[in-house]
């Protein structure tokens, strides 16, 4: 089974409050398929990688979600670690994720890297990097 290391340096399990706000909106929208609202928690020149190694901007991203070619079913998230300043934060963690995709069904477990950014007061997600790792009985 693949784990998140225990926290090094400055890395730490706690994420700020409104951070962690931001990334249960993002989930949320996710699930509710909402390109609204994550259209206010991504960044313009977000950079979105998928497990499978597509990389989408935000209209790109947005619009798969808006067209049903990205449905998201199930967020799980099993851990994460946080590394942030003022403005800034990077936030690494493993996430379960189940729907459909291009209308392929997808059930994957993956360890990703999320950048976030403050702009205007308002946490946003610039870039999103994730790596499927095998499910824990392989």
């Amino acid at each position: 089974m693949t784990a998140m290391p225990a926290p090094q340096g400055n890395w730490t399990p706690a994420l700020p409050a409104a951070l962690q706000a931001a990334e249960d909106a993002r989930y949320a929208a996710m699930l509710a398929g909402d390109v609204g609202a994550l259209a206010r928690l991504l960044c313009d020149d977000l950079a979105y990688t998928h497990s499978n190694g597509q990389t989408d901007d935000k209209r790109a991203y947005l619009d798969g979600i808006g067209q049903g070619r990205i449905r998201y079913l199930r967020c799980a998230r099993e851990a994460a670690l946080c590394l942030h300043g003022a403005a800034h934060a990077l936030v690494r963690g493993i996430v379960r994720l189940e729907g459909v995709f291009h209308g392929r069904p997808l059930a994957v477990r993956i360890h990703y890297l999320a950048v976030w950014v403050q702009r205007a007061g308002e946490w946003q997600l610039s870039a999103w990097s994730s790596t499927r790792l095998p499910d824990p009985g392989d």
